[in-house]
């Protein structure tokens, strides 16, 4: 079930809010300050979040800048809820990291249209994303069983995959990949081992 947290201090919008998305079928958490949703969104299994700007303790803002620079919230779909419309202030947050606004007061379908929008784009780049990931990985394995002549080809395909999904690469995903080329470096360091190995032993004779 999907889940989705929100960040709201006043009461009857963020209940409002909470019920509206738990009669479509979400899972819902709420926070009523920025300051207790970040705990919230650093130690919950979160797939969204839905935030004011202005509030208590910590600020919209304050609140985004710290989930995007940490390394397991960073790529969480980020909504703001504001009751400014102009453009500048709208680019502000989009800048740090917004994915998307929807303006108070909303409707209940103008609420929904934004969440599954946010949601759906993120599942398309996720798996987008995992496809590159694989077909890397399945290049990277196919180069290293065919015995790769040097091992800077393995490193070179590390380092581009990195670099193409350096913003969506989790901590297990980069883990995965210096698995696959540490096992390709040892298969290429152990058949030039032998092919030494086996050149002594011919000079010998």
């Amino acid at each position: 079930m999907t889940r989705i947290l929100v960040i709201e201090d006043e009461a009857p919008l963020r209940e409002e809010i909470s019920d509206i998305l738990m009669f479509e079928g979400f899972d819902v958490l709420t926070a009523e300050n920025g300051k207790l949703g970040l705990e919230m969104a650093l130690h919950e299994t979160v797939d969204m979040i839905v935030c004011d700007i202005t509030m208590p303790e910590m600020d919209g803002y304050q609140v985004l800048l710290n989930l995007r620079h940490d390394t397991k919230s960073a790529l969480i779909p980020f909504l703001f809820l504001t009751a400014r419309a102009d453009k500048a202030f709208m680019r502000h947050g989009m800048e740090l990291g917004a994915d998307d606004y929807v303006t108070k007061p909303f409707t209940h379908g103008e609420l929904l249209s934004a969440i599954r929008s946010r949601l759906n784009r993120h599942l398309a780049i996720a798996e987008a994303h995992q496809i590159d990931l694989e077909q890397a990985k399945t290049q990277l394995t196919r180069l290293v069983t065919h015995e790769l002549r040097t091992p800077l080809i393995s490193i070179r395909m590390v380092r581009d995959v990195i670099e193409r999904q350096m913003n969506h690469l989790g901590p297990d995903e980069i883990q995965d990949l210096m698995d696959t080329l540490r096992s390709g470096t040892e298969r290429l360091n152990h058949r030039s081992e032998e092919r030494r190995v086996g050149k002594e032993c011919r000079s010998r004779w």
